[in-house]
């Protein structure tokens, strides 16, 4: 499972969990934030995130089409599949296009 080259804010605790349907998860995490990275065989989401957020938006990360769900100016959750792979990309704080690119280049 990759793990990002940039992290958005400074990690004090790191968690490798695995979940039911062979779903792998790494959550960063300091006293006020959280990334959670999951990825998963197939082409299901595998992020749990239900939340009906207002924007949605296509970029191409390495040549990988990635959605994004967030403001429209922020956004919290990215989602893409790659290599027989489904992914997702979690952040409790949103952030901005820039940033959540940053942090996708170094996982495609």
């Amino acid at each position: 499972m990759p793990e990002p080259d940039y992290l958005p804010f400074p990690v004090t605790q790191t968690e490798y969990t695995a979940l039911a349907g062979n779903t792998a998860q790494i959550r960063y995490s300091n006293d006020t934030q959280d990334m959670t990275f999951r990825m998963t065989p197939g082409d299901e989401d595998p992020s749990g995130d239900y939340t009906d957020y207002p924007a949605c938006q296509e970029i191409s990360v390495n040549g990988v089409t990635v959605t994004l769900r967030g403001s429209g100016t922020d956004w919290s959750l990215a989602v893409w599949s790659h290599d027989g792979y489904t992914c997702s990309l979690r952040v409790s704080s949103p952030m901005d296009l820039d940033s959540f690119t940053q942090t996708l280049e170094g996982l495609l």
